[in-house]
């Protein structure tokens, strides 16, 4: 697991390749995304895996 979330990951690109992938999304998808926390994440902002409770 890396540090970075997976939008940073896609910031990082080269902007040709970067571009690529985006114009495969659809305009949903892309809206998605959008809104979408973990997208957003990095991986220690996420929950931990498994069954927990606060």
């Amino acid at each position: 697991m890396g540090t970075l979330s997976d939008f940073e990951r896609l910031a990082n690109l080269p902007g040709p390749v970067r571009e690529r992938v985006l114009r495969r999304l659809s305009g949903a998808a892309a809206e998605a995304l959008a809104h979408d926390w973990g997208w957003l994440a990095r991986p220690e902002q996420r929950p931990p895996d498994g069954k927990w409770r606060v």
